[in-house]
């Protein structure tokens, strides 16, 4: 009976879309794509069954079926949020999105509940209100309208004004902060766990002097084997930095307790190190507790 039980259970999720651990990890399979590199086999090592299960953000739903037979639930991902902004009403945005979603996700089941959207514009959100209202526009219509849970991933860890349009997004969508701490400078702060962890807890208290509430904030952050010069991700360090980086960093994030947590760029690959060390620091991520 008990067996019977947690497979009812498993199942309920897997409809339902509730991803117990909120932790969602995009996962977007391009095997041989120059500097983009993440194929079956990482994919595999991502999807693993953990304690509540967690969500594979994926551009189709193609690997629906292994997802859910670990237990983890299938969310949609969303990459152009800003084009055409013009061009269109924020409704009618929230349209094209919602039809992209039916045509990449209903081959193998029912529309994912929950919808990733990359990115908010960090040069026009701040400078023009019609695009901060577009873009309220645009999830108050993904939420209404279409019925689902809604990340917008925001490229700001210190929003300094526009609070009544902060609020408003908020009303209809999580906000995913993206405050990419990266390997180089966590190994500069000589891994500080506390240092981490003031940089999150200023990111999440920025938005929170906004009029955000925590329950609305999500943090997204960078897995890339980015190279030195670049201000997230890996950042050229050593394998044995990486690892303590990445512990460090999901330890201060866990710490602030963000409503949800976005891990995101795995297939980059600038370093061109191993498929077999990119899928130890899959599991290596896994096993952290978060958000």
């Amino acid at each position: 009976m008990k067996s019977v039980l947690i497979f009812f259970a498993v199942a309920v999720i897997s409809l339902t879309g509730f991803c117990v651990e909120r932790r969602f990890d995009v996962a977007t399979l391009c095997c041989n794509c120059e500097d983009y590199h993440y194929c079956e086999s990482h994919f595999d090592h991502l999807n693993q069954r953990t304690a509540g299960g967690h969500c594979l953000v994926m551009g189709t739903d193609a690997h629906r079926s292994k997802i859910t037979a670990n237990g983890n639930v299938l969310a949609a991902y969303y990459d152009t949020l800003t084009e055409s902004w013009k061009k269109m009403s924020g409704a009618e945005k929230a349209d094209v999105i919602h039809q992209t979603v039916l045509k990449n996700f209903t081959k193998t089941g029912p529309k994912p509940g929950w919808l990733i959207l990359n990115e908010i514009s960090a040069g026009t959100w701040p400078a023009e209100e019609e695009y901060r209202r577009w873009v309220v526009a645009v999830a108050s219509t993904l939420r209404h309208k279409y019925k689902y849970s809604v990340v917008i991933c925001a490229p700001f860890t210190h929003p300094g004004a526009h609070d009544a349009d902060w609020q408003a997004l908020a009303a209809q969508a999580y906000i995913g902060i993206e405050c990419y701490l990266g390997g180089k400078t966590i190994q500069d702060h000589t891994n500080s766990l506390d240092w981490c962890e003031q940089e999150y807890r200023n990111a999440k208290e920025g938005f929170e002097k906004r009029g955000i509430p925590a329950a609305s904030l999500f943090l997204v952050e960078h897995f890339a084997h980015t190279t030195p010069e670049k201000n997230w991700g890996r950042q050229g360090v050593s394998r044995t930095e990486w690892e303590k980086a990445l512990t460090v960093r999901s330890q201060a994030a866990h710490r602030v307790a963000f409503a949800g947590f976005v891990s995101y760029a795995w297939g980059w690959n600038a370093m061109k190190v191993s498929d077999e060390e990119v899928m130890h620091f899959e599991d290596l991520y896994l096993r952290q507790k978060l958000p």
